[in-house]
């Protein structure tokens, strides 16, 4: 399996991350056959190698007839579905600007079909997020990965007049992802280039591959001593183990003045709430009064609801959050039948020898019902499961 680990060294928009396709091996040919599915005026492509930092890069730029053509998500929208591209590649192009519409229409306060994208309308900016998907479509890469976003300072001029740095749809874009401050002045990272980011990609330290193909993509603005570059790794993800590499946050707390019966109700509120699991160890705190730290597993798409649960039902003002990476293995749970009735059961696998786990609820309903140790049962189930 194809992965890649995309890396902003100090920048990234939209072109960058064509232009490091085009450096990893991309045909130009090719990525403007497949453009021209999708625009709906005639444009030319220009690709150039440059000198940035030391190091040779590519350097992409559309050249579109009418620069300043603002459409708004309705006729975006109609235009990626008419076009002949894969239906992934559409699929997937229409959620990054539905993404993008929304966030657009709360800034601003406007219906998300009457949205101007002001950045995204531009044919330019279209042209570059269905590149994107087909860049990747090209190479058969199924997970994305990328690292800590740098965020510049200052303001950069627009339309509008003077906007901050991150603009405001950019800083929408990367909440719940991790970013670090960096000392430069200007706009290093578009709307765009968050928008395909955080939509295809999840955020984790290099992932374990064989990389086969590398890319160099330069953006057009100097930041002096800091390489406006995008780095591109593409590679494969193998593993005889078939093990599984993600990312999770890890949330902590103490809590010393609850009492048990609340303790057990929030236990119970905040794995509805997408927790991946929710753990309780005594602790002693200061002036010895004892306590309980909860530790609360999550994925980033969850924290919102978690971090809601957690300040409207304990008595905590404050949390510490980490990310970690966790290595799990590939697993199912499907419902099959005995001979005591049906039962969920949850498969792994590893190198080939499944690991087959019935689920203990239903065992104890069962165990009840045939008045049964739930013991014994388990080990008949199982047994019977293997054959």
């Amino acid at each position: 399996m194809k992965i890649a680990f995309i890396e902003p060294f100090f920048g990234v928009s939209g072109d960058m991350l064509l232009s490091a396709f085009i450096s990893a091996g991309l045909p130009v040919d090719f990525l403007k056959e497949q453009l021209e599915k999708v625009s709906p005026e005639a444009f030319e492509m220009e690709v150039e190698d440059v000198l940035n930092s030391g190091v040779k890069a590519k350097r992409l730029k559309f050249l579109c007839k009418e620069k300043a053509t603002f459409r708004n998500f309705k006729v975006l929208k109609k235009l990626i579905l008419e076009s002949s591209v894969k239906e992934e590649i559409k699929d997937k192009s229409l959620k990054s600007l539905k993404r993008l519409a929304d966030i657009e229409s709360r800034i601003h306060g406007v219906e998300k079909n009457k949205v101007h994208f002001h950045e995204l309308g531009a044919m330019d900016t279209l042209l570059d997020i269905a590149g994107f998907y087909i860049c990747l479509d090209y190479f058969e890469i199924k997970e994305v990965f990328f690292p800590v976003i740098p965020l510049g300072e200052g303001y950069f001029k627009s339309q509008h007049g003077y906007m901050p740095v991150p603009a405001y749809a950019t800083l929408e874009l990367l909440k719940n992802y991790e970013v670090r401050g960096v000392s430069i002045q200007g706009e290093n990272i578009t709307p765009t280039g968050a928008l395909l980011l955080t939509s295809s990609g999840k955020q984790s330290l290099f992932p374990q591959m064989h990389v086969k193909y590398i890319g160099y993509g330069s953006g057009s603005f100097s930041f002096g001593d800091f390489p406006n570059l995008v780095r591109l790794s593409i590679g494969d993800k193998e593993d005889s183990s078939n093990l599984i590499y993600e990312t999770i946050g890890i949330i902590e707390f103490q809590i010393d003045d609850m009492s048990p019966e609340l303790l057990a109700c929030f236990f119970e509120n905040v794995m509805g709430k997408g927790a991946l699991d929710v753990y309780m160890t005594p602790i002693y705190m200061k002036k010895n009064r004892p306590g309980i730290l909860f530790t609360i597993l999550f994925k980033e798409e969850n924290l919102n609801d978690i971090l809601d649960s957690i300040f409207k039902e304990t008595t905590t003002i404050g949390i510490r959050i980490k990310r970690e990476q966790r290595i799990i293995l590939p697993r199912e749970e499907v419902v099959i039948k005995t001979k005591y009735g049906k039962i969920r059961v949850k498969k792994s696998y590893y190198n080939g020898r499944k690991i087959i786990k019935p689920e203990f609820e239903d065992v104890k309903l069962i165990a009840k019902k045939h008045k049964i140790s739930v013991n014994e049962l388990y080990d008949k189930i199982r047994s019977e499961i293997k054959k």
